[in-house]
């Protein structure tokens, strides 16, 4: 056996293994890792970056959708370029019932002209019932009423937010116009009525008279003077008892707003009572007395014996030495041809519980 001499130092060239140098992997391996961070540092500025773009992106797509808002919401409240308000959607003559509108005074309310360009009233505006009047201005006759509209139609019109009806059931030698205040069964409105000039131009005075007058009446329609006192405030509807109209009417009969001052009650004839302004009235003599007995007595005149028609009248309170408001009753019934004094009776009795209804004046 062949003896080995002592281990020396190993030999590094031994122990190397071919292609691995260890400088070399060592610098590899701090490139690979620099290139890492690298990568990951370009990534986070890359996620930041779009971060901030997308925050940008909405801070400015808010600031858009704020401005729109804002425009829009100008559009709706000035309408665009149209420098006037925008009409009410809320009718401002809603509150205007039966009660208010026979109140008010209608001459009161055109005492100043309507349509401009007709120059002053050349026929000042007056009134022989209350609710009406009657004017003219350059050529044009005016009549304003505050009555029933059946014949009107809502085609869209507003003024000042009221709505203003047109007169469908018209000729053509008038234009009439409607104010529509509060709902009423059966509805009544302020009317306004042209006529007395070239057709063609009827309708565009009606339209501006209409509007003018909307405004007024807006602002706050006038009252008759001393009101208060007045018969003109009160519902004819109210003032006939049921055990009245039972008696002298018929059973469940109800009485409707015929005028702004008239009620009706239709039954087997017809029954009307009125409020109204007339002349002071005049003691008429009527000589045939009619003794129904229970202490009923009615005394009737010639006409009234070949007449359908009996009508009684009562003075409320005089205005003046000449002018009185006074509650009128008619009776209307056919069937009573023979018995003319039942037919007045009616009337006699109906009138006299509408008078004591009534509050008393001095």
């Amino acid at each position: 056996m062949t003896e080995q001499g002592p281990a020396g130092p190993p030999d590094a060239r031994a122990t190397q293994i071919v292609g691995a140098d260890p400088a070399r992997y060592a610098e590899a391996a701090s490139v690979d890792a620099f290139e890492q961070r690298l990568q990951a540092l370009v990534e986070i500025q890359r996620e930041s970056s779009l971060r901030r773009r997308r925050k940008r992106a909405l801070i400015v797509t808010s600031a858009v959708i704020a401005v729109l808002v804002v425009v829009f919401a100008g559009i709706a409240l000035f309408g665009g370029d149209d420098e006037r308000p925008a009409e009410p959607s809320v009718n401002p003559l809603a509150a205007l019932n039966l009660t208010k509108l026979r109140s008010i005074d209608l001459c009161a309310a055109v005492k100043d002209p309507l349509v401009s360009s007709l120059g002053e009233w050349t026929k000042t505006p007056s009134s022989a019932q209350w609710g009406t009047c009657a004017a003219e201005a350059g050529g044009y006759r005016f009549a304003f009423d505050i009555k029933r509209i059946e014949g009107y139609r809502d085609n869209g019109r507003r003024a000042a937010g009221v709505p203003v009806l047109e007169n469908v059931a018209g000729g053509t030698d008038s234009c009439g116009r409607a104010l529509l205040p509060a709902k009423t069964d059966p509805q009544f409105g302020i009317t306004v009525l042209v006529a007395g000039a070239p057709s063609d131009k009827l309708c565009g005075v009606a339209d501006e008279a209409a509007a003018e007058l909307a405004h007024r009446i807006a602002e706050g329609p006038p009252q008759l003077p001393n009101i208060r006192n007045s018969l003109a405030r009160h519902d004819p509807c109210a003032l006939v008892d049921s055990i009245v109209v039972k008696l002298n009417i018929g059973d469940q009969v109800h009485g409707a707003p015929d005028q702004l001052h008239t009620c009706k009650w239709i039954s087997t004839g017809t029954v009307t009572v009125a409020l109204e302004r007339s002349k002071v009235l005049a003691p008429t003599e009527k000589p045939i007395p009619f003794d129904l007995g229970g202490g009923n007595f009615v005394f009737l005149d010639e006409a009234e014996l070949g007449s359908p028609t009996c009508v009684r009248q009562g003075q409320y309170r005089s205005l003046n030495s000449s002018d009185a408001e006074v509650v009128t009753v008619q009776v209307d019934n056919p069937t009573l041809a023979e018995h003319p004094e039942f037919r007045c009776l009616a009337a006699q009795l109906v009138l006299q519980n509408v008078l004591d209804n009534l509050p008393q004046v001095s």
